[in-house]
């Protein structure tokens, strides 16, 4: 489900990635 979250937390998700894309993906997917 982590697309799903993403999706839904795109600014959330984009503040994350310039910060730590990887590890944002494993704490969401896990």
């Amino acid at each position: 489900m982590c697309i799903v979250s993403a999706v839904q937390n795109k600014v959330e998700f984009i503040k994350m990635l310039i910060d730590n894309d990887y590890h944002y993906r494993l704490s969401h997917c896990e």
